[in-house]
């Protein structure tokens, strides 16, 4: 990752961890309220943003990507009272977003061009069948944020290059995502298992 996109993930970081404590709110109710892991939350609030899953993809057709990335940081930003127009705005790629000092300055723009991709008529539900690989792999909890984002975001794509590329798009952030989330169920299962194993060997 380049330093300019690094920095602007570090002043975010901080400007979300001096909201938090002004308004005296510990990582631990953050995680109770929004199921973050308290790690994410920590690697949010030290810019270090590719300890998330799909950190590692925050950028395509020129909007914020990443499922993981853009819904924990707008989830954290939510919680603790700081604008999350401009948490996204300072995740966008420099080419196509801001710097830092223009931030302010851009915030009402972004916000009127997401109610015009809500509002259009383009806006269409995305493929049906990632929507059911997301909701098969996630939690209750992160279905209402993370799918809800999603889509939001598929309409923004949709309302610039037409539904072919919005599809693309969006099957392309559900699989980029399958991998952790496969790992973390795999992990549950094994977990279980050994756990009903223990309970037969006591038995």
């Amino acid at each position: 990752m380049n330093k300019e996109v690094r920095s602007d993930y570090v002043y975010l970081g901080k400007q979300l961890q001096s909201t938090r404590l002004a308004r005296d709110i510990s990582l631990s109710e953050i995680n109770e309220q929004t199921r973050i892991p308290i790690n994410f939350l920590k690697a949010i609030e030290d810019g270090d943003l590719e300890k998330l899953p799909g950190g590692g993809d925050i950028r395509t057709f020129g909007v914020v990507g990443g499922i993981y990335v853009k819904s924990y940081v707008k989830a954290y930003a939510k919680y603790v009272g700081y604008s999350e127009t401009k948490a996204l705005l300072l995740l966008a790629p420099p080419d196509h977003g801001q710097s830092i000092s223009d931030v302010s300055s851009t915030t009402d723009k972004l916000a009127e061009a997401r109610d015009s991709a809500k509002q259009s008529e383009k806006y269409q539900q995305p493929p049906k069948f990632g929507e059911f690989l997301l909701h098969f792999f996630l939690s209750h909890e992160e279905r209402v944020y993370l799918i809800g984002d999603l889509t939001e975001e598929y309409g923004e794509v949709l309302s610039k290059f037409g539904k072919r590329k919005a599809d693309l798009w969006f099957d392309k952030q559900v699989f980029s995502s399958l991998c952790p989330l496969i790992r973390r169920w795999i992990y549950n299962i094994r977990f279980i298992l050994t756990f009903v194993e223990i309970l037969r060997r006591i038995i």
